[in-house]
């Protein structure tokens, strides 16, 4: 830590409505649009769960967060790429470029989804530790708050104003709350190489994984799929 004035643990409730609202539209409005576009409900769970793959497998490339900018930088990049790419998305007819859309709305969930790494980046570097608690309590109000607003209000525009509204709407709902991060007073940070950054990443992945909790943590979710492979062919005979 340094000699400088820590921010308001409030402040991280506001920078996570932009990692909570993607998340509220693509649990409701999304599935309701599509169906209401007239796409077949298979077609729907497959859009909604490749919207998912990317915060699965975010810790793969969220160590990127490290090199560059500082972390309120990333964040606001985050924010507007993704708020673009989602209110880009709702532009989209889905009915005759399904294929554009899924992209448009993966990217998008995926780049914003990286807004919650960098929020729990800063929270760790700016905050003194008897603060964090509190700034992880706002985290969680703003992800729920995010998550209403993504859900019930953009549901609201796009059946009261129209599609484009709720287009623009999400956009700025995903990316105007980042503005926040610029009044995080952090510091400027030693320049790193991605190489360095992703190396140190998988070398801790590779200790955890040698390690009794690593592999044993490994082996029970394992077997956990397996159980319930087994139990749902066992249901389907």
């Amino acid at each position: 830590m340094s000699n400088r004035r820590p921010p308001p643990p409030w402040i991280f409730g506001l920078t996570a409505l932009s990692f909570g609202v993607p998340g509220g539209f693509t649990s409701v409005p999304m599935t309701f649009l599509l169906r209401k576009a007239g796409l077949p409900v298979e077609d729907i769970a497959a859009v909604a769960a490749l919207t998912l793959l990317p915060s699965s497998y975010q810790f793969l490339w969220a160590p990127i967060l490290d090199v560059g900018p500082r972390r309120r930088t990333w964040l606001a990049l985050c924010a507007l790429i993704g708020g673009f790419l989602l209110g880009a998305a709702m532009m989209v007819d889905p009915t005759s470029d399904l294929l554009l859309f899924e992209v448009l709305v993966t990217a998008g969930s995926g780049i914003s989804g990286l807004v919650g790494s960098c929020n729990g980046g800063l929270i760790a570097t700016v905050l003194p530790a008897e603060q964090r608690g509190k700034a992880a309590g706002w985290v969680n109000a703003g992800n729920l708050g995010g998550s209403a607003l993504g859900g019930g209000l953009i549901m609201w525009l796009a059946e009261d104003l129209g599609q484009q509204a709720a287009a623009i709407g999400l956009a700025l709902l995903v990316a105007g709350p980042s503005i926040a991060a610029f009044f995080i007073d952090e510091e400027i940070r030693p320049a790193r190489r991605a190489r360095e950054v992703f190396g140190e990443m998988l070398g801790d992945m590779w200790r955890t994984l040698k390690s009794r909790p690593g592999w044993s943590g490994v082996l029970a979710v394992l077997l956990g799929i397996v159980f319930r492979k087994r139990k749902a062919a066992s249901a389907t005979t």
